[in-house]
């Protein structure tokens, strides 16, 4: 498996069916604040605040599990994640309803990755946990490619 990095220094991971590179990570807050800067929207537009007082920010060196969804941004409307898409650089979109079912038909099929349909919410996330290590274990062995 090969690994790109986004403007923002952030991975993806190279997927040969779908042909795609998707992100290892939902977008995070960090990598949508250098959006909004590069794009000269501040906090004081307000739009971004309203955001962050559905889900206030995280300190990524300083977080804890119980607030780890504070990283990601929540709330964005389809021509705004769009829009941040698009500021990544040529080529970056977001994924069709049939490329979102190969992704998640993909890492299905990964080795290791135990996952059943109508599991608990609470079984879903200790499988997550007991995985978690399994991926870091396949990530490290992945091929670096630098882009661009």
């Amino acid at each position: 498996m090969e690994y790109y990095f986004d403007r923002t220094g952030f991975p993806y991971v190279k997927l040969e069916e779908p042909a795609l590179l998707v992100s290892l990570f939902p977008l995070t807050k960090l990598q949508f604040e250098y959006y909004l800067a590069d794009n000269q929207i501040t906090l004081e537009d307000g739009w971004y605040q309203e955001l962050l007082t559905i889900n206030p920010a995280a300190s990524p060196q300083n977080f804890t599990p119980e607030e780890r969804e504070h990283l990601f941004v929540t709330g964005l409307l389809p021509s705004e994640a769009e829009a941040y898409a698009n500021w990544l650089g040529e080529g970056y979109r977001l994924p069709t309803v049939e490329e979102w079912r190969g992704i998640y038909r993909y890492f299905q099929s990964v080795d290791g990755l135990d996952h059943q349909s109508g599991q608990t919410q609470e079984e879903v996330s200790a499988l997550a946990l007991q995985n978690q290590s399994r991926l870091e274990t396949e990530t490290a062995q992945i091929k670096y490619t630098p882009s661009g």
